[in-house]
């Protein structure tokens, strides 16, 4: 479908891993290594979705996050997905608490991916 889907990631492996298996799926991936960066990136572009790392350096998904739900403009509503790596109980809510749509524990199943996308009428 050509969608495009920013992933916000400081891990250079993880980013290598999720931009390949997205492009696989025939999305075109904008990467940003971290929040600043991914709110730069939004002033020139709307991708269908967002996946957030929540850990990053300089400002962390959670305020990146806020951010984008505080700046009106056609990103505002954007579906945002955290990528998180410890999920711990207390995560989701703090996903959803944060403006947060969703979340995917890391590593993690292709499968899950593919629901996420699924659910969101990305994928058909």
């Amino acid at each position: 479908n050509g969608a495009a889907i920013l992933v916000v990631e400081d891990e250079p492996v993880n980013m290598m891993l999720i931009t390949e298996i997205l492009g696989r799926m025939g999305f075109r991936v904008l990467q940003a290594s971290n929040g600043k960066e991914a709110i730069d990136m939004l002033e020139t572009s709307e991708p269908a979705l967002i996946f957030m790392d929540v850990n990053m350096p300089e400002m962390d998904g959670y305020a990146t996050t806020r951010h984008i739900r505080s700046t009106p403009g056609p990103n505002q509503r954007i579906p945002i997905i955290a990528l998180t790596a410890d999920a711990m109980d207390g995560d989701k809510e703090n996903c959803i608490r944060n403006g947060m749509d969703d979340y995917l524990s890391k590593p993690f199943q292709i499968e899950e991916l593919v629901d996420l996308l699924k659910n969101r009428d990305l994928l058909s």
